[in-house]
C-alpha cells in the first residue's frame, strides 16, 4: 500500500472517531437537561393527599359521597343536604361541624362524616313531642278528643279544686279564654282526680265561665302527659307539638300572656 492511501484511512478513522464522539457528547449532554428537569420537576410538585366523605341517615354531600384527591393546601368546600323530613345534625372530622357548609383544608389525609335523623317529633309528653292523644268527657256530658283539634293551638291546663293557689288562677285563664278563644286558641281544662260533680260546683260557686271542663278522674291522660304536680299548664301548637310544659302556678297575668305570645304566635 503506498504511504499516500495510508495517510488518507488514517484521516477517514480520525473523522470517524470524531463524529462518534460527537454524537456521545450530544447524547449525553441530552441525558443530563431530561435527568435536570425531572428532578426540578418532581421537587416543585405538591404532595396530594385524599378526602374520604362519607354520611350517616338520608342525605346528600356536595362533593357526594366517596374518597377524592386534592393538593397539599387546596380548601375544599363541603355542603350537607337532608332529605325530607329528615335534619342535619353535624360533622365528625372537620372544625366547623355544625355547619351545613363548611371549609376542608387538605394538609393531610382526611375523613369526614356527615350526620343526619329523622326530624319527625316522637309522641311523648315532653317538650318538642307529639302531644299524647286522648278522649275525655266534660261536665256537661260532651266528649272531646284532642285530635280533632289539630290543625288548631290548644291550652291544656291540669287542675284541682283543692289547689290553695287556683282560685286566684282561674281568674288568669278565665282573661286568657276570654280574649283568645275568639282567635282560634282551643282551652281544655282538666279536672284532674275528682269528679265531675265536684267540678261542676266548683264553676257554679265561683261563676267561671270557661269550658270545656274535662274530667280526669282516674288521673289516666294525667299519668300519660307526665302530671306529678297540679296545676301544670301544657301549650300544644297547630301541628300537634308540644312548645310549653309549665309546673306550677304563674307569677301573675302577665307571665301567662307572655308564654301564650311566645309560643303561640299564630294565636296573637
Amino acid at each position: 500500500m503506498s504511504l499516500k492511501l495510508l495517510r488518507v484511512e488514517k484521516m477517514n478513522r480520525q473523522r470517524i472517531k470524531g463524529a462518534i464522539g460527537f454524537r456521545y457528547a450530544i447524547a449525553a449532554l441530552l441525558l443530563i437537561v431530561t435527568l435536570t428537569s425531572l428532578i426540578i420537576v418532581g421537587g416543585c410538585s405538591k404532595k396530594e393527599y385524599s378526602l374520604t366523605i362519607t354520611v350517616m341517615g338520608k342525605g346528600t354531600t356536595t362533593p357526594s359521597e366517596g374518597t377524592y384527591t386534592y393538593k397539599d393546601g387546596q380548601s375544599i368546600t363541603v355542603a350537607a343536604f337532608p332529605e325530607s323530613g329528615w335534619k342535619f345534625d353535624g360533622w365528625n372530622g372537620v372544625a366547623d361541624h355544625t355547619s351545613p357548609t363548611t371549609q376542608v383544608i387538605m394538609d393531610s389525609n382526611k375523613t369526614v362524616l356527615a350526620k343526619f335523623s329523622d326530624a319527625t317529633p316522637l309522641a311523648g309528653n315532653k317538650v318538642g313531642n307529639i302531644a299524647p292523644d286522648f278522649t275525655l268527657t266534660d261536665i256537661e256530658g260532651k266528649t272531646v278528643t284532642l285530635s280533632s283539634l289539630k290543625g288548631k293551638p290548644v291550652l291544656i291546663i291540669f287542675w284541682a279544686n283543692d289547689m290553695p293557689s287556683w282560685y286566684e288562677q282561674m281568674h288568669y285563664f278565665q282573661a286568657m279564654y276570654d280574649y283568645y278563644t275568639p282567635k282560634g286558641l282551643v282551652f281544655l281544662f282538666i279536672h284532674t282526680g275528682e269528679t265531675a260533680s265536684s267540678a261542676s260546683d266548683f264553676m257554679q260557686t265561683n261563676a267561671f265561665s270557661f269550658k270545656p271542663v274535662l274530667v280526669d278522674t282516674k288521673e289516666d291522660v294525667a299519668s300519660n302527659y307526665g302530671i306529678l304536680y297540679i296545676p301544670t299548664t301544657i301549650i300544644i301548637d297547630a301541628t300537634g307539638i308540644i312548645k310549653l310544659k309549665k309546673v306550677g302556678a304563674f307569677v301573675d297575668l302577665r307571665e301567662l300572656q307572655d308564654e301564650i305570645t311566645f309560643h303561640l304566635p299564630e294565636a296573637n
